[in-house]
């Protein structure tokens, strides 16, 4: 085989995996099992050294040392500019109905949604609109977004949506709006889940969550061909079987 043959052999098999990998990492998947609960895990650390900064005083330095485990540097300096108080020279965060910056009260069961996308995660959450008592709102979405930095998953974004969460432009498996009311009614009437899902019209919704797997592999299993048929075009044209 020639010098020419061998280079266009080595850029084709090149250019296959470099395109694979990135064709891999375009589909955001909801996460299951181990790596679901190490997120949520990950969320309520975060959450509880929100907590934490409420209970006694500390020096700006400690503040930034401790949530810098958990957030970016601009999430934090926004979280502080907000929440943060003066205090006999340090500094604390008082309690508040409506803290800014702060993660959710998420239930962290089924009704918690956790999507990944390349380096990103969206975690989100329906919050049915609450009448009673002094804190009142509106139905909405709470969502928190986390990317892979040098030194770990770090939340840079959390925000309160009207409508669902999009990840990459499309919905992904989201359950409808009406379907999540009914099910937040329900757990705040004790209603059993599994009773609900029996009677429920949108039932082969829930079930379609053992489809999953099956269809992740199917993906990989369509990439891999389209890129051997993309890699045999090639190799023939440049007369290489």
């Amino acid at each position: 085989m020639s010098s020419l043959r061998q280079n266009c052999l080595l850029f084709c098999l090149l250019f296959v995996i470099v395109t694979f990998s990135f064709a891999q990492q375009a589909f955001a998947e909801e996460l299951e099992g181990t790596s679901r609960e190490e997120v949520l895990t990950h969320i309520q650390e975060a959450f509880n050294a929100q907590v934490s900064l409420t209970e006694k005083t500390r020096s700006l330095e400690e503040i930034k040392q401790l949530l810098s485990l958990y957030f970016d540097d601009k999430l934090i300096d926004m979280y502080i500019d907000e929440n943060v108080q003066k205090e006999d020279g340090k500094y604390i965060v008082y309690g508040t109905d409506f803290p800014m910056h702060t993660i959710p009260f998420f239930s962290y069961n089924e009704n918690t949604k956790v999507h990944e996308q390349a380096n990103e995660r969206i975690i989100y959450e329906f919050f049915p609109a609450s009448t009673d008592g002094p804190v009142q709102y509106e139905d909405h979405y709470e969502v928190i977004k986390l990317r892979k930095e040098r030194d770990g998953w770090k939340v840079y974004a959390i925000n309160t949506n009207a409508k669902k969460p999009e990840i990459d432009g499309k919905q992904f498996g989201f359950i409808s709006n009406e379907k999540e009311k009914k099910q937040s009614e329900e757990i705040k009437n004790t209603t059993t889940l599994g009773l609900t899902q029996h009677n429920s019209p949108d039932s082969l919704n829930m079930n379609s969550d053992y489809l999953k797997q099956p269809i992740k592999e199917m993906k990989e299993v369509l990439f891999f061909n389209l890129f051997y048929l993309q890699l045999r075009n090639m190799l023939n044209e440049f007369g290489i079987s």
